[in-house]
């Protein structure tokens, strides 16, 4: 029988088994860590930003991307790895969308019965409608009694144009109802003597169709009214709008009479 007896450490050993600071001292940053580590003091950091390189990215590259969130319109600045990251991201955007668009359609089919609508838009209109006369036009004909069964079968077919969210939807069944130059004389109260949006027929037919895609089926009143409202009041910056408007403000300010005394 053997019996084990730990031998005592002698003073050096002892003291530096003891002594753990090495492993518990808070250095100014991870440069002074890993030349701590080796015996290095302070004067050794150059070396090792040497070997990583600089610690900040350098932007060399700008981002312009299709779907924005917020106000912001100007180009993003980013390295060449945060570039690809991004676009990689909008080119699942842009399937994401196609592939909600796909499965809108096949749900329509599915709501009907695997049949496609029987009567889809209205031959006696050009959608979208670009003209105020095709508009009131269009109004009536929706207010007929006689043309409720197509203007569901048209509810059905707008729901179609889908979306991946109810802000989209509400959107793109917009954009494919009227063009942007009819949007612009158009909105929710009819202020500043534009037409109310919340009075025509036209707004019926608009939350049938969200309802009849599968995606926003469930969508509450006020969400399609509030992406409703938004929709009328940024169709004055689409297709050229805010250009148009900036041009005519830097031509205003150019004719301004130039007061006596100042050149």
């Amino acid at each position: 029988m053997f019996l084990y007896v730990p031998l005592a450490a002698n003073s050096q050993d002892q003291q530096h088994l003891n002594d753990i600071s090495w492993n518990t001292r808070r250095l100014g940053s991870v440069g002074e860590t890993l030349t701590a580590s080796d015996g290095r003091d302070q004067g050794g950091r150059g070396h090792f930003t040497q070997l990583m390189g600089p610690t900040t990215p350098r932007n060399e590259h700008v981002f312009r991307p299709t779907f924005r969130v917020g106000g912001d319109s100007g180009p993003i600045p980013c390295t060449a790895a945060e570039l690809h990251g991004l676009l990689l991201l909008e080119n699942i955007k842009q399937q994401v969308n196609q592939l909600a668009g796909t499965l809108n359609i096949l749900m329509a089919k599915v709501g009907s019965g695997l049949h496609a609508p029987t009567y889809e838009m209205p031959e006696e209109f050009q959608f979208p409608l670009d003209s105020d006369g095709e508009l009131e036009r269009f109004e009536e004909w929706l207010r007929n009694p006689l043309n409720e069964r197509m203007k569901t079968d048209l509810a059905t077919s707008l729901s179609s144009v889908g979306g991946v969210d109810t802000k989209r939807v509400v959107w793109n069944i917009l954009a494919r109802m009227i063009t942007c130059t009819v949007a612009r004389r158009i909105n929710w109260k009819g202020v500043n003597g534009k037409r109310a949006f919340s009075k025509m027929a036209m707004k019926i037919v608009l939350f049938r169709a969200v309802r009849k895609c599968a995606i926003t089926s469930a969508a509450m009143d006020a969400d399609i009214s509030q992406h409703t409202i938004r929709w009328f009041n940024l169709a004055s910056d689409r297709e050229g709008g805010r250009q148009e408007r900036q041009e005519r403000r830097r031509q205003s300010q150019d004719t301004l009479p130039v007061p006596d005394g100042q050149y």
